[in-house]
């Protein structure tokens, strides 16, 4: 709270979602080590300069940024404590290479399915897969001088089988929307212009709700992770619809 005060644009920052508390609370224990161990007290100016380089960031990615500025300051002394009778934290240090593989298996798995692995859900594997699958048709299909023929399974009597929906995308789409978009949140904030990228909770969004006329093609989805997407949803649908499908949401 302390260092919202001093900067009151970093509570505008939170309300548009390019900063979180968390963030927000990185920078404020930084500043404190920064005035303990070194006598180095920030200005207002500097202060809100150091929170701009945060929006739009994950936790670890700002404290790669707080290392830049001061290495001495941005990480911690001890590389494990006692936080009960019978459990240890541990501070590890990994390369950035793997850090990357554990940051795209957290976003893969942020909704669901905890027990799949990274080759069953990285889209980039997907496309591969897909890909060599295809292409093994097409030297299938070049041996025996045929066309392969799609089959389309008949709807059933009543209601509509998943495919039928309107809100499903077919995985040729899926795969185009992740390779355009990078496999990373498109949101760009109006205020800053800054795009989020986030890799965590990735999901597929209508540009124009269903809801509101929008069709399931390739022009009118893209990917926005679950934070940008519910808030978007919110000022397109309104928050009292929205309050029905997010119980939580205040």
């Amino acid at each position: 709270m302390r260092l919202l005060k001093e900067v009151p644009s970093a509570a505008a920052s939170i309300r548009t979602g390019a900063l979180n508390l968390s963030t927000v609370s990185t920078v404020q224990c930084f500043l404190k080590r920064e005035e303990r161990d070194k006598g180095k007290i920030y200005s207002s100016d500097e202060k809100r300069e150091l929170l701009d380089k945060m929006e739009n960031l994950s936790v670890r990615e700002c404290e790669k940024i707080l290392f830049q500025v001061s290495p001495g300051s941005a990480k911690s002394k001890e590389t494990s404590k006692a936080i009960s009778n019978n459990e240890t934290e541990l501070r590890v240090v990994v390369s950035d290479e793997l850090m990357k593989k554990f940051e795209k298996i957290k976003g893969l798995v942020a909704h669901s399915y905890p027990k799949l692995s990274m080759a069953q859900l990285d889209p980039d594997r997907k496309n591969e897969r897909r890909k060599k699958r295809k292409e093994s048709k097409d030297e299938k299909a070049a041996d025996a001088d045929t066309t392969p023929q799609t089959h389309s399974t008949p709807a059933p009597e009543s209601g509509l089988s998943l495919k039928q929906s309107p809100r499903y995308i077919p995985a040729a789409i899926r795969s185009e929307v992740w390779a355009r978009d990078k496999g990373k949140c498109t949101f760009v904030s109006l205020e800053t212009g800054k795009r989020c990228e986030s890799r965590h909770g990735l999901q597929y969004d209508h540009k124009i709700p269903l809801a509101l006329g929008g069709q399931t093609e390739l022009s009118n989805l893209r990917i926005l992770c679950s934070r940008h997407n519910s808030w978007e949803a919110i000022q397109k649908i309104g928050h009292a619809t929205m309050k029905r499908y997010i119980p939580n949401l205040g």
